[in-house]
């Protein structure tokens, strides 16, 4: 469950999620989720934005 909290923190790209995980559950499992997910939802975060805007004009 420690591991799901990092990943969903990573997904939603929040840092602040990630903290409030580490803070309640006070072991490094969130981190490791956190880490495996964070690049590539940055990567998709960005390429939603260029195809919105692709869209719009």
């Amino acid at each position: 469950m420690t591991l799901l909290i990092g990943i969903i923190a990573g997904m939603q790209t929040q840092t602040a999620v990630l903290g409030y995980a580490l803070d309640q559950t006070r072991n490094d499992l969130p981190n490791i989720g956190f880490a495996s997910v964070y690049p590539a939802a940055t990567i998709y975060k960005i390429i939603c934005v260029q195809v919105l805007l692709a869209m719009l004009e």
